[in-house]
């Protein structure tokens, strides 16, 4: 397993790109990618909105994350691959190369969309305040 540092916000994106680059997959460790992927998304979401999502259940995550602003369509997005991710840490599924491909991706779109989804823990949405 590959021990994790405390990570800020844009350490998180460059974390999830350097977890990439380990071409864990082709090397035959397609949980411990999985794995990974699913504790790089927890962790920002986590720093990045004001809720522990490495310490929820799914469905405890999708209503925090309804409860934190953030759209129908990126909270989706988020558990859909967290879903894929515990399919394939857990019970061993094994999805095929183009859903291996698209998950990847899908990491990045969460990241991309979820960025002005909501206000960031401590940061004050402007014209909200007195």
């Amino acid at each position: 397993m590959v021990a994790l540092p405390w990570l800020d916000n844009i350490e998180l994106l460059f974390f999830l790109l350097a977890f990439m680059d380990l071409r864990l997959v082709e090397q035959g460790e397609l949980v411990e990618h999985y794995r990974l992927m699913a504790i790089c998304l927890r962790r920002y979401l986590t720093d990045r909105f004001d809720f522990r999502a490495v310490a929820l259940t799914s469905g405890e995550l999708t209503r925090q994350m309804e409860a934190q602003g953030i759209e129908r369509w990126p909270a989706r997005l988020i558990s859909g691959l967290l879903a894929e991710c515990d399919a394939v840490t857990y019970a061993r599924y094994q999805p095929a190369p183009a859903r291996l491909e698209a998950d990847n991706a899908m990491a990045y779109e969460i990241i991309d969309t979820t960025d002005g989804a909501a206000h960031p823990r401590g940061v004050a949405a402007a014209g909200q305040a007195g």
